[in-house]
């Protein structure tokens, strides 16, 4: 049995900063730091939310803004060449899996 576990993401931010980088376009990055609270359910856009009973440091994320997703989706379509922001962006897992795999 193949196990996933702590999983974790990140480097969108220099990943978007970079993909605008050959147009001098990051005046048009609509991305932003966020809180993502799984307890009262709210994105916050300044990545502050101030609830009274419970604690949300550890559901910070970066929301992802349309013009961003739109330019990453148009370059990623373009070919091989032009997705190079995917290259900044990285994952980290541990794998628990038998020895013969």
């Amino acid at each position: 049995m193949i196990k996933v576990e702590n999983i974790e993401v990140w480097g969108f931010e220099h990943a978007i900063r970079g993909m605008r980088n050959p147009l001098n376009s990051w005046d048009r990055s609509d991305s932003y730091h966020a809180v993502d609270c799984g307890k009262c359910g709210r994105i916050e856009r300044e990545g502050i939310c101030y609830p009274k009973e419970h604690d949300c440091t550890p559901y910070y994320c970066y929301e992802i803004g349309e013009n961003d997703l739109t330019l990453m989706r148009k370059l990623f379509a373009a070919g091989h060449a032009h997705r190079k922001y995917l290259r900044q962006i990285f994952v980290a897992m541990d794998i628990t899996a038998p020895l013969y795999w």
